[in-house]
């Protein structure tokens, strides 16, 4: 800043100049938001199960697949392009489609339903192969921000079938009977109906062909195998299965406590319309044997047998009416005196029931009936079941 004044006196200018140092300061940092705020959602995939798979009983009828898909929310499968993509090459004639849509608010999944009803080609037996339905992805209406770009639309959902061969070529049917006993030795001999734990019990299943009771040697049989076994109390609901898919389960020995130490063992015949079995009845099986009580278990036998007459035909047991009504029930012996559990010094007696396929049943008897149509195959399924009970002494 600069002053000047005249001096009177002297006749002279007086010049003044001062500093004021001024220091200038930029903002080098900012902050700043955003109106309005930015929403994050999960990605969108896609979890899906088939939940039918229906064989029309009519031949040449479409065959029905539902697949069910579930979302996160705001996202879902747009239901007016969903279209199957991809079949087995050949075997698909026709499609239709039908859906089930969602209606997710905020904090729900959205599941959606997709049926696809597939009329086959001629001569096409089976479903099996991939498939493929494609799709696009979209938000919940109720979403108006939707963070879905172009390249997360296109969606796709892959599955495989397996079905059985259901062009079916009827040529006969053939009536079949099924019964099974319990026996003390693996003779089978003498029939037993008692069992004291940790008794090895042993069981004989024959089948047989009603057209061999009007004319014996019609039907004959190559050999009866065991395919599946299983035992539970009664009242459980689920069943303890020793033999599965012909082969005896080896229970792990890192889980020794599912393992119900019953040694089960398949046993050949030499009759190819009979097969055996045994297992102990371990102090695993009867855990909650009482003394003085009784405790019953069923046991049930799926076996398969195959005809040694020169076509080879497989045939289905279906059951009969009259299993439905012929069931042997001997809760009434039944007894318990509260005591604590035993199990150790335990003994039994047993009776018999009729399986899943079982026809009338007496005594130590399980007795399973059914008739079905020959396929090109040569294996036939029988089930048939016994009810044992198990009773604790007091020694």
């Amino acid at each position: 800043m600069q002053y000047v004044e005249w001096i009177v006196n002297i006749f002279e200018w007086r010049y003044l100049q001062s500093i004021l140092r001024i220091k200038v300061r930029f903002q080098r940092f900012a902050f700043v938001t955003l109106n309005p705020e930015i929403s994050v959602f999960q990605t969108p995939g896609i979890v899906a199960a088939i939940t039918k798979q229906i064989v029309a009983v009519t031949l040449g009828d479409p065959a029905l697949i539902e697949v069910v898909s579930v979302m996160s929310w705001p996202y879902k499968l747009a239901t007016n392009n969903f279209t199957l993509a991809e079949s087995p090459p050949g075997k698909i004639f026709n499609t239709a489609y039908a859906h089930v849509d969602c209606n997710n608010a905020q904090g729900q999944s959205c599941k959606q339903r997709w049926q696809t009803s597939i009329t086959l080609t001629e001569n096409t037996c089976t479903l099996d192969g991939s498939y493929k339905l494609t799709y696009t992805k979209i938000c919940n209406p109720s979403q108006t921000n939707c963070p879905l770009q172009d390249a997360d639309r296109p969606a796709a959902i892959g599955y495989a079938l397996t079905s059985e061969n259901f062009c079916a070529e009827i040529t006969v049917e053939v009536s079949l009977t099924g019964t099974m006993q319990v026996y003390e030795k693996a003779d089978f001999v003498t029939v037993r109906t008692a069992f004291i734990v940790n008794t090895r019990a042993f069981f004989l299943v024959k089948v047989q062909s009603e057209l061999n009771n009007q004319k014996p040697g019609t039907i004959t049989f190559e050999n009866t195998e065991v395919v599946t076994v299983t035992v539970k109390k009664e009242g459980d609901k689920v069943p303890i299965r020793l033999v599965e898919k012909k082969k005896v389960i080896v229970f792990p020995a890192s889980e020794p406590e599912n393992d119900p130490k019953a040694d089960c063992q398949l046993i050949d015949r030499s009759a190819g319309n009979e097969v055996g079995f045994s297992f102990v009845f371990s102090r695993e099986l009867s855990t909650y044997l009482k003394a003085n009580s009784v405790t019953k278990f069923v046991v049930g036998a799926e076996v398969q047998v195959t005809y040694t007459n020169a076509q080879k035909k497989r045939s289905v047991l279906q059951a009969g009416p009259e299993s439905e009504s012929s069931t042997y029930d001997a809760t009434s012996e039944v007894t318990d005196d509260g005591n604590t559990n035993t199990g150790a010094t335990s003994g039994a007696t047993s009776g018999a029931t009729s399986g899943a396929t079982s026809g009338a049943t007496s005594g130590a008897t399980g007795t399973g009936t059914g008739a079905g149509k020959t396929e090109t195959s040569n294996a036939f399924a029988l089930f048939a079941s016994a009810l044992l009970m198990i009773v604790a002494l007091l020694f």
